[in-house]
C-alpha cells in the first residue's frame, strides 16, 4: 500500500488548484490551434504528473477534477462544439480513466525499457494522451448521434456536416495534445522528481 506524507498532500492540492485555474482562466489551459474554433487542452498534463507521482487514487481524483471542470465549461460556454461535453460520459470518464491508468502504464514501461526512465516517461505521456484521445472520440460519436447532451443552441449537432466538422476539430486538437504532452509533461516531471529524490535523501539522513 502506497504511503503518503505531508509533502504529497501539499503537492496534490497544488495540482488540484492548477487544474481548476487552467480550466477557468482564458487561454491558460487551452492552446489555440484554430483561433475561435479549435483548442488543444493542457489539463491532462497535471493529471498525468500527479498520477505518476502519487499513484492511481490521486490520479482518479485529479482526473475527476479535470472532467468536472471540462463539463462545467461546456455548460458555461454553450455552443455546438461544447454541447456533447455536457454529458459526463464524454467530459469526465476519459479523464478519470487516464488518471487511474497512468501510474500502471509508467511502471510497466519502466520495466519494459529496463531502467531507461526518461524514455519510459516520454512514452507514458504519449500513450496516455493517445488513450485519452481514442476514448473521447469513441464515446463522442454515439453521444452526438443519440443527442445525449444538453444544448441551448438551435444548431443540430447531429447533422452530418456539423458532426464531421466536430470530429475533425477533435482529431486536430488531439494530435496537438499528444505533441504538447510529450514535450511539456517530462520537462515538468523530471525536475520535480529530482527535487523529490533530494528531499527523500535529506529525510533519510536526518533519520
Amino acid at each position: 500500500m502506497k504511503k503518503y506524507n505531508l509533502g504529497d498532500f501539499v503537492f496534490g492540492a497544488i495540482l488540484f488548484a492548477i487544474i481548476v485555474l487552467m480550466a477557468f482562466v482564458p487561454s491558460l489551459g487551452f492552446i489555440p490551434i484554430i483561433p475561435g474554433v479549435a483548442y488543444a487542452t493542457l489539463l491532462h498534463i497535471p493529471v498525468l504528473i500527479g498520477a505518476i507521482f502519487l499513484g492511481w487514487k490521486w490520479g482518479l481524483a485529479l482526473g475527476l477534477t479535470f472532467g468536472i471542470s471540462s463539463m462545467t465549461q461546456a455548460f458555461l460556454i454553450m455552443g455546438p462544439a461544447n454541447a456533447p461535453f455536457t454529458n459526463p460520459i464524454v467530459s469526465v470518464l476519459p479523464r478519470v480513466l487516464i488518471g487511474v491508468l497512468a501510474p500502471f502504464m509508467h511502471s510497466w514501461l519502466t520495466k519494459a525499457f529496463k531502467g531507461r526512465d526518461k524514455l519510459a516517461l516520454f512514452f507514458t505521456f504519449g500513450i496516455m494522451t493517445i488513450i485519452h484521445t481514442v476514448t473521447v472520440l469513441t464515446i463522442l460519436y454515439p453521444i452526438i448521434e443519440t443527442g445525449w447532451y444538453y444544448t441551448k443552441t438551435t444548431e443540430d449537432v447531429a447533422s452530418i456536416t456539423l458532426k464531421a466538422i466536430l470530429l475533425s476539430i477533435v482529431s486536430i486538437n488531439s494530435l496537438a495534445e499528444i505533441v504538447l504532452a510529450v514535450l511539456i509533461g517530462p520537462a515538468i516531471y523530471l525536475p520535480l522528481d529530482q527535487l523529490r529524490k533530494k528531499r527523500n535523501h535529506k529525510l533519510e539522513e536526518e533519520v
